[in-house]
């Protein structure tokens, strides 16, 4: 494999078990059969010790064995059958609830003189970002897959790759920065999608205590602890990612969703999911016939099953794109687009 996209589903950092481009490019040489430990530089042996305690990895008979799985063109081309009808049960799922969708985004952007290219990011923000991916996720682990595994020091979370260069065309995510905060802010990952200096913005402990501040009226946590001029900069930065309205005093440019606003949306998440979540039991069989002709037939089947929900749920996006559900994702975007904050309610 000339190169590996590593993915997660969960809270950590996948890049604390490989650290710079020569583990990557070991993980990559050894899957998925493995290789001999003498094979292997005795410099980088604690990162296979650390790969070991988190469990992307182990030793048999003196050879090292990945068992996080990477999905190869080979494997996309046996398991076709299975995305299409998989991510076409995705879509059915969403669009018998696209109307209300479209209804509550409009209500929770001032009604039917919303400006659409607001209402439009809302309801990709809902269906996509909200209920393809994270209720529907939460609940597969509910009654399928079990907790978030544990890797180390790493983190808690699911771990795969990809390495196709066939497939869906918007593969993506969420990442949310903010932990147990009363604001959790998240965003759409995607593939090719540019994000600029957002994510590294975000990871400042300073913009979030500032950004929680700013949807309390907290004084203190908008300062964050930062000097008058520091605030001052925030709220500049801020505005040049689009996440602020470019008039004074700071306003947030972005969908802030309450628990009430959750609540209403909950009954459609609800539906989508569980529907998603049945015909995924239901098609196990088929899917588990399918994996054992995979590349990644011995590696974690708990890893395995989350790349094998997260990637036709890309495929779902694709089919939502083209018919007109939903609009194209764009290929560079700031706050505008696919960003949204969850504001816990006392």
């Amino acid at each position: 494999m000339d190169s590996v996209s590593f993915r997660m589903a969960g809270s950590g950092n996948w890049q604390k078990l490989l650290p710079d481009e020569e583990a990557r490019s070991l993980y990559a040489r050894i899957y998925p059969e493995g290789v001999f430990l003498r094979q292997v530089d005795d410099h980088l042996r604690d990162v296979i010790t650390s790969w070991q305690k988190a469990g992307i990895a182990t030793i048999v008979n003196q050879r090292l064995v990945p068992l996080g799985p990477i999905m190869t063109d080979r494997d996309i081309d046996i398991l076709v059958p299975w995305f299409q009808d998989i991510s076409t049960c995705m879509c059915q799922a969403v669009s018998r609830c696209l109307a209300d969708y479209r209804l509550l985004a409009e209500s929770l952007c001032g009604g039917i003189a919303a400006p659409k290219h607001k209402v439009d990011n809302l309801v990709t923000i809902l269906t996509c970002g909200e209920a393809l991916d994270m209720w529907t996720f939460t609940k597969l682990r509910q009654e399928l897959l079990g907790p978030h595994p544990v890797r180390g020091s790493a983190g808690r979370f699911f771990f795969w790759g990809y390495a196709f260069s066939n497939g869906p065309k918007r593969i993506f995510g969420v990442t949310t920065y903010g932990g147990i905060k009363k604001t959790r802010l998240s965003v759409i990952r995607s593939h090719g999608l540019d994000r600029g200096s957002m994510p590294a913005l975000l990871r400042q402990e300073s913009v979030l205590n500032y950004l929680t501040g700013l949807c309390l009226s907290d004084e203190a946590a908008l300062r964050g602890y930062q000097t008058p001029h520091e605030v001052k900069e925030t709220a500049r930065s801020l505005r040049r990612v689009g996440l602020l309205m470019p008039e004074e005093p700071p306003r947030l440019a972005i969908p802030v969703l309450s628990d009430r606003d959750m609540e209403k949306a909950a009954h459609l998440h609800n539906k989508v999911s569980a529907d998603i979540t049945s015909d995924f039991a239901t098609r196990m069989g088929k899917l588990q016939r399918a994996i054992s002709r995979c590349s990644f037939a011995e590696c974690s089947p708990r890893d395995v099953l989350a790349m094998m929900f997260h990637l036709p749920y890309s495929y779902a996006a694709d089919a939502l794109v083209l018919t007109g559900a939903i609009p194209e994702f764009p290929q560079q975007a700031g706050g505008e687009w696919g960003v949204w904050l969850r504001l816990a309610e006392e």
